[in-house]
């Protein structure tokens, strides 16, 4: 083999060895991503259920006997939250919820927990919290994992 011929086959050898590496790269970032997705799904369906099991709760502890006529008559804002003597899974309205924290634990992602937090909204501008009684309240569920780059948040509002 004379000297040219020796050129093409390093030539072709260093061209092959970056197409292989090329090659690798996109089945890793694909692998990459899918596993992210599973992951980011996971979370939102943890999200998701914890969203389903508040709000088959009563909209306020004001509420569940009774009907209340003025939103003054509900739970103060300081006073979201569990209520005395109530503890988990024993909730029977949706401010119980405000600064629950549980742990899912998932066989292919992981743990992930997930954070409520509850707050009065105005009515016409649901993405304005305040501090007064209103007769609707948004449900926030931040989910977190050590899989997951940044938190999954799910809003839900509900309404009286």
């Amino acid at each position: 083999m004379n000297s040219g011929h020796m050129m093409l086959v390093i030539g072709s050898i260093v061209l092959f060895s970056f197409l292989t590496i090329n090659a690798h790269r996109t089945i890793l970032n694909s692998t990459e991503l899918t596993l992210y997705a599973e992951y980011f799904s996971t979370a939102t369906s943890v999200a998701s259920n914890l969203v389903t099991e508040i709000t088959t709760k009563s909209f306020d502890e004001k509420t569940i006997t009774s009907e209340v006529s003025s939103a003054d008559s509900l739970t103060s804002s300081e006073s979201l939250g569990p209520d005395s003597g109530e503890s988990y899974p024993n909730f029977d309205d949706i401010d119980d919820y405000d600064n629950y924290q549980t742990v899912v634990s998932t066989p292919r992602s992981g743990n992930f927990t997930a954070v409520v937090d509850v707050s009065y909204v105005n009515e016409s501008t649901p993405d304005n919290v305040v501090n007064s009684q209103t007769r609707m309240k948004r449900i926030k569920v931040d989910v977190t994992g050590a899989t997951v780059t940044s938190p999954v948040s799910l809003y839900y509002y509900a309404s009286y």
